[in-house]
């Protein structure tokens, strides 16, 4: 985890993501901050790769609905048999079922 973790430690390779895309969330779920904006699976079997960037124009709106897709899409990107794909699956199911209900 800390060897992922340290890869964003560059803030001009990923510099002002909304909390939900936190460097702590996304090395959580086996990502790694590989050059400007770019994510990589550190799964040797996976390799999956995401581009995590905001136009600077968009609304408070739109800016939240692509940051819930990004969201989705740390546990999605992985290969079907990367182990943090299951883990960040879950991650997500039980933060958006708490998230709902705290909400209600």
């Amino acid at each position: 985890y800390r060897e992922r973790l340290m890869t964003f430690r560059n803030v001009v390779n990923y510099f002002a993501k909304p909390n939900m895309l936190s460097p702590l969330i996304c090395a959580r779920f086996g990502w790694t901050n590989t050059s400007k904006d770019i994510l990589k699976c550190s799964h040797p079997k996976c390799n999956a790769t995401i581009c995590i960037s905001f136009h600077p124009k968009l609304s408070s709106t739109q800016r939240y609905k692509l940051t819930c897709t990004y969201r989705r899409m740390l546990a999605t990107s992985h290969s079907k048999n990367c182990p943090f794909r299951t883990d960040a699956e879950r991650w997500l199911r039980n933060y958006d079922s708490s998230s709902s209900s705290s909400s209600s």
